[in-house]
């Protein structure tokens, strides 16, 4: 917790995997694939669990322990 009484969460955004849980517990709360996908008419892209199954209809980005796009942080911080 922060002086203020408020969960600290922590995000470890990993080469397979994004972990998502509060500072202090054992275990991440949210596991979700490190994917990004974006439709191949270029809208928003999306990221995760969703990706895998609407896949024949975007380009999936698997990057390798690296983020290339800056929409792509974007859209795992959201």
């Amino acid at each position: 917790m922060d002086s203020q009484g408020r969960k600290v969460v922590v995000c470890d955004n990993g080469t397979g995997f994004v972990k998502c849980g509060y500072a202090g517990s054992n275990f991440p709360e949210h596991i979700f694939p490190a994917l990004v996908g974006r439709p191949i008419i270029r809208s928003t892209a999306k990221v995760g669990n969703i990706e895998i199954k609407v896949s024949s209809t975007l380009t999936l980005y698997l990057p390798p322990g690296q983020m290339i796009h800056l929409e792509f942080v974007v859209a795992f911080s959201e």
